[in-house]
């Protein structure tokens, strides 16, 4: 009986070996992937630069996390096992601040992984092997519980890129809350927990979560990648005597994306529309009433949620005006927002 439980472990153990660098290839595989959609972008002016850089360094964290975990399974030693579930946590960390950097909020999220990454790192190198696994599953469950809530309100990721992460994220931590659960009720060694939450099952839980990260982050990336394709979009309005238009749609829609560059030129569209009506007031051809147009333009599209770029890439200038490089934008120093 000794023997076969022996022999149960052993097998048990080179199973969970072959899942771990099962995990390890599609993490290079997907990682590769993100790098060579994501690296062109991370150099850019526009405002997936950040995005690009994170979601490489989260890719990358994941390869680490697998390489390290393979390495402690086969010599074993308490630096693999730290690496290996500070990595682990610093996945869904940079997707956090991947998508935080959107929303231009990367301080925030940057000082919460770090925190977290620093907090798994001292009590799994101090702590004992269960509490070390408790506090990693208790920061993956925060973190991608962010995460989900950050990408559900980032209105300038793709739809498709959005669904993934809120899915993705959200699914993952409860399967940690699962894991929290049995661990805490029923312990690591009980039936329960050895079947769902063991190294196999999670194992291929958390591979089948980096290969559905990636995909979003390539989605998103493809979605907001520079094209020389029509925008699609109305490019000019009149205001009076005034023709109000984008200094330049083809960069606007390289940083924010071709959906929400549509919905730019709707809203600017309609505020055109309704400045026209009073067109008597503002169309006198002199440089003040130039600017009272600029002013009621920022005023009106800012106050629909439009930022100081999206502000800066509007121009006001006369109908005869074809030179759109020599007027400002009107966001400049006149934003008061």
């Amino acid at each position: 009986m000794r023997y076969r439980y022996r022999d149960r472990r052993v097998v048990d153990r080179m199973q969970g070996m072959a899942y771990i660098w099962g995990l390890l290839t599609i993490s290079v595989i997907v990682a590769t992937m993100i790098v060579v959609v994501a690296l062109p972008r991370a150099g850019s002016s526009g405002g997936h630069d950040l995005f690009a850089r994170f979601s490489i360094g989260a890719g990358i964290a994941a390869v680490g996390s697998a390489l390290m975990y393979a390495i402690h399974v086969h010599v074993g030693g308490i630096g693999s096992l730290v690496g290996g579930d500070v990595l682990m946590v610093l996945g869904p960390g940079g997707m956090l601040i991947a998508v935080s950097s959107l929303r231009a909020r990367l301080g925030h999220a940057a000082i919460a992984v770090g925190c977290a990454a620093l907090t798994v790192a001292l009590v799994s190198s101090l702590s004992t092997a269960p509490m070390g696994l408790l506090v990693k599953v208790i920061a993956l469950t925060i973190l991608c519980v962010a995460t989900a809530v950050v990408s559900a309100r980032t209105p300038t990721l793709t739809r498709s890129a959005r669904a993934i992460l809120v899915v993705v994220n959200g699914g993952y931590a409860l399967f940690c809350v699962g894991r929290i659960a049995a661990g805490l009720a029923l312990g690591p060694d009980s039936p329960v927990y050895a079947e769902w939450f063991s190294i196999v099952p999670t194992t291929v839980v958390g591979a089948i979560c980096v290969a559905a990260l990636g995909v979003a982050v390539i989605l998103e990336l493809r979605g907001h990648a520079p094209s020389t394709v029509s925008t699609g979009v109305t490019d000019e309005h009149s205001v009076g005597a005034w023709t109000v238009r984008f200094a330049d749609a083809q960069q606007l829609r390289t940083a924010i994306g071709l959906a929400s560059l549509r919905t730019l030129a709707s809203d600017l569209a309609e505020v055109c529309a309704d400045l026209s009506v009073e067109a008597a007031t503002l169309s006198t051809a002199d440089v003040h009433t130039e600017m009272m147009v600029a002013a009621e333009l920022r005023e009106r599209l800012a106050a629909r949620g439009w930022t100081p770029l999206e502000l800066g890439m509007v121009i006001v200038a006369s109908e005869a005006g074809d030179d759109r490089s020599s007027h400002p934008g009107i966001g400049g120093s006149h934003d008061t927002r």
